[in-house]
């Protein structure tokens, strides 16, 4: 998560990176960021591949991200597209992924509740 993200949500006092700059953002971090760790190549072809296996095997088991740019001759999934104009759409998948795991954590407690309740109301 980037500060300009946990910022956005409330969950930080300010965007501000730890390098100075006013708003941390992903491609703040990647491209412009003299502090903390660096992204080579490699990196980014380790992180597309994850990313690509976590959405074919949600794909596989029937619910798929798929995104478009107006730049790619055809509809893809996030790295089947053309090398610039898939990036962006990382950062948006990272997010959902946050998201849906914030949700699924808060259905479960929600689950654990009712559970709960129900234990107490018939004991």
């Amino acid at each position: 998560m980037t500060a300009s993200t946990l910022h956005k949500w409330k969950l930080r006092f300010n965007s501000e990176c730890p390098c100075g700059n006013q708003n941390q953002t992903m491609d703040h971090i990647l491209f412009e960021c003299t502090e903390g760790p660096h992204c080579t190549d490699q990196d980014l072809r380790d992180c597309t591949d994850a990313a690509q296996a976590w959405i074919t095997h949600w794909r596989d088991k029937g619910t798929y991200v798929s995104y478009s740019s107006s730049s790619c001759s055809k509809p893809s999934l996030l790295v089947s597209c053309c090398g610039a104009c898939w990036f962006p759409y990382v950062v948006v998948v990272i997010e959902v992924v946050v998201v849906i795991v914030v949700v699924m954590v808060v259905a479960v407690v929600e689950v654990i509740v009712v559970i709960l309740i129900v234990v107490v109301v018939l004991i």
